[in-house]
């Protein structure tokens, strides 16, 4: 079957952070975090695809004495001292603002020169903008694309061929082509960042210190590429999107998606906490099921299916040996790719579907047991290890040492894991306390006591924390993409039970949503010109048709 569902996700835990309220963003796709520079084009996202808001109304600069404030934390741009103003009613650092409001004029000569895509609200979007946000949309996709195929064996599982432009391929299932998935996505990403960033306004939120360290860090990289390159930023932008976007407008949509960020993380936080204990409770005493987890293995049959050879899987390591063998690719590792651990029925059904869901978290089942379930796409062989229950948190010491691989090397990255699994080695020599322990955390990053619940980890990490077996004093030590870890296991919390967050967080998420599409109903209503979103896709297809020949040229090398 050529639809088939990704197994690699099953691997990942219920994502639950450690202790902490949970804030999701819409438009949002994590695998384009971090500032992507390459030799012939300059994609900038930064914590989040940065799909931010330009068509902004100038402030006037009010006479206030501005205030002065001191970069730390490790930026290049550390010590440099900034002015304040009052922005809109918002303190804000003057460069910002300047920024803000160079943007807003750019934007307004871009739809004159370039003419109007979108009015969103009262806001007026120009084709150059528009481009923006749509390719930004084409470059998240083809990100989807390589995440895929790294994790199904070469195989892309998106629906979306990189190798032929967005408007000459059809969305499976889907009555429209990718260009109009795209100009969709983009549309909302506008919204979303404008109702977001005015309501930011509204509320008077001001940007903290990494806040502005971040941004600092992100104008430097573009300016240290444009350097690098000897090609001015606009020659940059143009060259990745299209005529008419200006740096200012480039630099502004990153402050706008701070305060959107900032402001969408304040308010859930206040949603979670107004929620009293009986509710939450009320909401688990409705349906506990929604709220256990399982231990599971699930293995889409992905080879020839024989009745009689899955008759014969007594046990894990029988459903092992039968995923690997039954997988007609190389290098497929089913102890990582059939793991549904600690999971909800909900995350289960998002990759497998309601069949399966429902008969792994069926009352009937038994550990041990072994089924076959279909559906209109697979077959899957189903192993239960563990029957639904609520989890509970745990608390640990953590010696954490972070790691960025878009500043370090692979022999810098390499060095910090060997350096950590040296203290960590000796430490065990040396005794193994948990005192000596708590001082070795000092040398680290982020050494601390914390409580933490299912999914703060990489599957690897999770599992270990949470198994049965751990007892106080346990140790290990980890890596993963994101840092170097060394674990010392103090106490399971028997009486916190995850489900309060959970309860809490889908609640806070629900209730945003309707407040935002409440506002958007309001205050964001959309036009479209057509004649003008054509014209912004054929530009768009110019820069994307360059890559195209970018990546035909590589496969044939």
């Amino acid at each position: 079957m050529s639809n088939k569902k990704s197994q690699k996700k099953a691997a990942k835990p219920v994502n639950s952070n450690a202790g902490e309220k949970t804030t999701e963003k819409k438009g949002v796709n994590k695998s384009t975090r971090n500032i992507l520079i390459a030799a012939a084009a300059v994609v900038v996202v930064a914590a989040a695809v940065l799909i931010g808001v330009f068509a902004v109304k100038p402030a006037i600069e009010k006479s206030k004495e501005p205030a002065t404030f001191s970069v730390e934390g490790g930026s290049s741009n550390e010590g440099e001292s900034y002015n304040y103003i009052d922005y809109n009613g918002v303190r804000m650092p003057k460069e910002f603002a300047e920024v803000l409001n160079q943007a807003a004029i750019d934007s307004k000569k871009a739809c004159d020169e370039y003419g109007v895509a979108l009015k969103v609200g009262d806001r007026e979007i120009s084709t150059p903008e528009f481009v923006f946000y749509y390719i930004d949309q084409y470059y998240a996709k083809v990100g989807e694309v390589e995440t895929s195929k790294s994790e199904n064996n070469g195989e892309n599982r998106t629906g979306y061929d990189p190798l032929v432009l967005p408007d000459a391929q059809q969305c499976l299932n889907k009555g429209y082509t990718w260009a109009e998935n795209f100009t969709q996505k983009a549309i909302e990403n506008m919204i979303y960042y404008y109702e977001g960033f005015d309501k930011a306004m509204e509320a008077g939120i001001q940007f903290t210190e990494d806040e502005i360290s971040q941004i600092i860090s992100i104008y430097s990289r573009i300016d240290e590429y444009s350097k690098t390159t000897k090609k001015e930023p606009e020659e940059l932008l143009k060259s990745t999107y299209a005529d008419g976007l200006t740096y200012p407008m480039f630099k502004a949509r990153e402050i706008m998606r701070i305060y959107t960020e900032r402001y969408e993380s304040n308010k859930k936080n206040e949603l979670y906490d107004s929620y009293s204990d009986e509710f939450v409770k009320s909401k688990l005493d409705a349906n506990v099921n929604d709220y256990t987890v399982v231990k599971a293995r699930v293995y889409p049959i992905e080879g020839v299916y024989d009745e009689d050879e899955v008759a014969k899987i007594t046990n894990e390591k029988e459903f092992l040996d039968y995923a690997n063998g039954n997988y007609p690719g190389q290098g497929y590792n089913a102890e990582i790719t059939t793991q549904c651990f600690y999971t909800r029925h909900s995350t289960i059904e998002d990759v497998y579907g309601e069949v399966v869901a429902d008969w792994i978290f069926d009352p009937a089942r038994k550990p041990g047991e072994v089924g076959v379930v279909e559906d209109f796409l697979f077959r899957y062989v189903i192993y239960i290890e563990k029957l639904p229950f609520l989890n509970t948190s745990c608390n640990v010491l953590i010696f954490e040492n972070a790691v960025d691989s878009s500043t370090m090397n692979a022999e810098q990255i390499e060095e910090s894991r060997k350096s950590v699994e040296e203290q960590y080695e000796e430490w065990k020599k040396n005794g193994a306390s948990k005192e000596d322990f708590i001082k070795l955390c000092e040398n680290s990053d982020y050494g601390a006591e914390r409580l933490v619940r299912n999914g703060a980890y990489s599957y690897e990490i999770n599992n270990w924390l949470l198994d049965d077996s751990r007892k106080a004093g346990d140790s290990a030590y980890f890596y993963d993409d994101d840092g170097v870890y060394i674990f010392y296991y103090l106490q399971k919390n028997t009486d916190d039970y995850d489900w309060d967050v959970y309860i809490r967080t889908e609640q806070s998420q629900s209730d945003y949503d309707a407040l935002y599409e409440e506002a958007k109903k309001e205050d964001y209503s959309v036009k479209r010109y057509d004649s003008d979103i054509t014209k912004g896709q054929k530009s768009a297809n110019v820069r994307i048709t360059e890559k195209i020949n970018e990546a035909k040229a590589k496969e044939e090398s």
